[in-house]
C-alpha cells in the first residue's frame, strides 16, 4: 500500500465533505481486523483484474486481505463450503447486491452458450458500477524487465497480475539463449 496515494485520496474525499479517519496498520493487525469485521474501508492492492472470470475473489468479496463489507463477505465465502465460517459472518438481506453477485457468478459458471455467460457476466460487472464497493486508482504498474542480448523468445506487452501467474504467462518453457 502506498500511503501517499491512500492520503491524497482521503484529502480528495474530505473535500466531498467525506470524514475520513486514517490509520496506517502493521499487516496482521489489519489483517485481525477485517477477520473481525472491523474495517469499513480497506486499502489493498486489487491484483487479478485482467482476467475477472478467471478469478472472481475480489469481486466476490471472498477474498479476505482486500475487504469490502468483510462480515458480508464471510458470509458469502462459507456459501462455497458448508455454510460456516470461523470468522464472524452477518447475512445480507435479500435483494441485496452481495446476493445479486453471488447468484450471477453462480449462472455464469454453469452457463454453457458464451453470449448468455457474457450477459450474465456483464450484469455481475454492472453491479459494481451502481456500487462501487472497490475503487481503484491506478491501472497496472509498469515491470520493465532487462533480458540479456542472448536470450530470446521473450514476448513483450504482457502485464504482471497473479490471475495470469506473473511470468508464467510468457511461456518460460519457449525461453532459449545462444552463446554470446
Amino acid at each position: 500500500m502506498n500511503t501517499d496515494e491512500v492520503q491524497l485520496v482521503a484529502g480528495y474525499w474530505q473535500a466531498l465533505g467525506i470524514e475520513v479517519s486514517l490509520e496506517v496498520v502493521e499487516r496482521s493487525l489489519y489483517q485481525q481486523r477485517v477477520e473481525a469485521g472491523d474495517i469499513q474501508v480497506g486499502v489493498w492492492v486489487a491484483d487479478r483484474n485482467s482476467v475477472v472470470k478467471a478469478d472472481p475473489g475480489r469481486y466476490l468479496g471472498v477474498v479476505h486481505d482486500g475487504p469490502w463489507a468483510p462480515l458480508y463477505a464471510h458470509w458469502a465465502a462459507a456459501q462455497y463450503g458448508d455454510g460456516t465460517s470461523s470468522y464472524p459472518i452477518k447475512e445480507p438481506p435479500e435483494g441485496h447486491p452481495v446476493r445479486q453477485l453471488r447468484d450471477l457468478w453462480e449462472q455464469t459458471q454453469i452457463e454453457p452458450d458464451e453470449a448468455k455467460r457474457n450477459a450474465l457476466f456483464t450484469q455481475f460487472l454492472g453491479i459494481h458500477k451502481e456500487h462501487p464497493y472497490m475503487i481503484g486508482t491506478v491501472g497496472e504498474d509498469p515491470r520493465p524487465v532487462i533480458v540479456k542480448n542472448n536470450f530470446f523468445n521473450v514476448g513483450s506487452g504482457f502485464i504482471d497480475d497473479d490471475t495470469l501467474r506473473n511470468v508464467g504467462i510468457l511461456r518460460p518453457q519457449q525461453f532459449f539463449m545462444r552463446p554470446s
